[in-house]
């Protein structure tokens, strides 16, 4: 199967060396996933979401996981995704600096506490000093 990836972006390793890309998929479990378990600058995120009719809000916090609970932690940013397509979001050329590291989760609305079903996917663009 052919990458949805964009062709222009290089995606990045947890350790930020390149060439691999960083999935989030069974997202309904309520799992919310590490990109960078410390101090990271985040560039974009790009996210695919194939569920047909289910849009989807991709949180993104600077905090460890440990440290999170969706619903009542505000994310730092956050990426709405429509059903059976794709979304982006491209930072300042600096990119913006995470103190606590980068955690993602999908949910079913803004902000919310619920995990989206599977079939959500997060690329993250990154680099670790």
């Amino acid at each position: 199967m052919a990458s949805q990836f964009p062709a222009t972006w290089v995606p990045l390793q947890f350790d930020g060396t390149p060439a691999s890309k960083i999935n989030f998929v069974n997202l309904g479990t309520g799992a919310i996933q590490t990109v960078a378990n410390s101090t990271a600058r985040l560039f974009g995120l790009y996210a695919i979401n194939t569920q047909a009719s289910t849009a989807a809000f991709v949180q993104v916090f600077d905090a460890l996981v440990a440290n999170i609970t969706l619903g009542t932690t505000i994310p730092d940013q956050q990426l709405f995704v429509a059903g059976t397509s794709t979304a982006s979001i491209m930072l300042p050329m600096a990119g913006l600096y995470f103190t606590n590291g980068i955690a993602v989760q999908s949910t079913t609305t803004a902000g919310g506490n619920t995990g989206s079903a599977s079939g959500v996917t997060v690329y993250a663009m990154y680099l670790k000093p």
